[in-house]
């Protein structure tokens, strides 16, 4: 569905030497829903991202914040496979993803089946109704026959509270209708784990709300996932963990009131008083 990538394994590797070496690599010992370890993404010789190592628990919802530019949106692509890093390693559950391994595409294509994400566009075919989008996707993703990939959407519609509104088409549902619709089409394709790079930026602020709470929801039903966000007041009240990006780095890996009650670090208290 998505291009892996326009890079030959070895131009991949000559790009790579753009990132400082980072020393010994991080293993952790239990079980993540996802663990990065020294990861790499350059654009030419720009540095992107700078050997970022972190993890995920199952059931975890992690926060990836920090100031435009830094990152954020460039990283939550590279745990599937969109962006095609440099180096380092991406292991979503069992799946691990290497772009100098020989099975890299494989592998890729493995861990989107795990992977629900969604955007801050919505990206709703305009001539399909709210069922059909989320029908299309089962049948094409998941092969299901027409009839039983409709009621499987009619049931996801219903969790994020659109079962009333599956027949309209996206023109007809508000921004909060249509990102809520998205995440069904997500949902709907049983991933483990949910990523979301800012889903709520394109919303006035009154439809916010109709969205963070399907998240909430999720978190409490054991979801793992992964948000991209400057809603600072969600992310204190529903996150268990925030990592922080700065040019490329990252500067804070903390239990979410660490990091609100943080006074010693300076990037976090200018980061927070100007949101």
């Amino acid at each position: 569905m998505f291009p892996i990538s326009k890079f030959s394994p070895s131009r991949r590797l000559r790009a790579a030497r753009h990132c400082t070496p980072a020393g010994a690599r991080v293993f952790f010992a239990t079980m993540s829903a996802i663990a990065v370890h020294d990861l790499c993404k350059t654009f030419g010789g720009a540095v992107a991202l700078e050997n970022i190592s972190f993890r995920v628990k199952p059931g975890e919802m992690l926060v990836i914040v920090g100031a435009s530019g830094s990152g954020k949106s460039t990283l939550l692509r590279c745990l599937n496979g969109l962006e095609i890093f440099n180096a380092g390693r991406v292991e979503i559950g069992d799946t691990v993803l290497d772009p100098r391994a020989p099975q890299f595409r494989h592998a890729v294509h493995r861990a989107r089946q795990h992977v629900g994400i969604v955007f801050q566009s919505f990206n709703l075919f305009g001539h399909l109704t709210a069922l059909d989008n989320v029908a299309l996707a089962l049948k094409v993703v998941r092969k299901m026959e027409s009839a039983a990939a409709r009621e499987v959407a009619q049931a996801y519609l219903t969790k994020v509270a659109l079962g009333e509104r599956a027949g309209a088409y996206p023109w007809q549902l508000s921004g909060g209708q249509q990102q809520r619709a998205a995440i069904a089409r997500a949902l709907a394709l049983g991933p483990r784990v949910m990523l979301y790079d800012e889903p709520t930026s394109a919303l006035d602020p009154s439809l916010v709300r109709e969205v963070t709470t399907i998240m909430q929801t999720l978190r409490r039903e054991g979801m793992t996932q992964v948000l991209v966000t400057h809603e600072m007041k969600f992310a204190r009240n529903t996150a268990d963990h925030i990592l922080m990006l700065h040019q490329g780095r990252v500067i804070a890996d903390l239990p979410a009131p660490e990091f609100f009650e943080n006074t010693s670090n300076p990037f976090i208290r200018a980061f927070l008083d100007h949101m």
